[in-house]
């Protein structure tokens, strides 16, 4: 009787140690786990400053250029065209023109391409 009590000990203590050595791999695995995890979260945070630095150099750069002259004259042309453009948006209620409605601003100025 003694032999089988032991066979029986032997058994439950080798599923527990199964089952400690299960958990124990469970664990580390969801280490590794977390620990990539975290190491994508320091890796999207570096390129999200990264990222912001540039916005904020390219801000920095625009707030430092000059206003344009008041001094330098537009030409008659250059004038027109806005004019046109400006009464085209009015007219067709468009804050943002397509090109080929630009285009037809132009055309209708009187522009025509070139033959040759």
């Amino acid at each position: 009787m003694t032999s089988a009590r032991k066979s029986v000990s032997r058994r439950s203590t080798d599923s527990k140690s199964s089952k400690s050595k299960k958990q124990a791999a469970k664990k580390a695995s969801s280490k590794q786990a977390a620990t990539k995890k975290s190491a994508a979260k320091k890796s999207a945070s570096k390129s999200r400053t990264a990222k912001s630095a540039k916005k904020s150099t390219s801000k920095a750069a625009r707030k430092r250029s000059a206003p344009p002259d008041p001094s330098i004259e537009i030409d008659a042309d250059v004038l027109e065209f806005i004019d046109a453009i400006d009464a085209y948006k009015q007219q067709h209620s468009r804050p943002f023109p397509s090109w080929s409605e630009v285009l037809f601003v132009l055309r209708e100025l009187g522009y025509r391409k070139p033959r040759g």
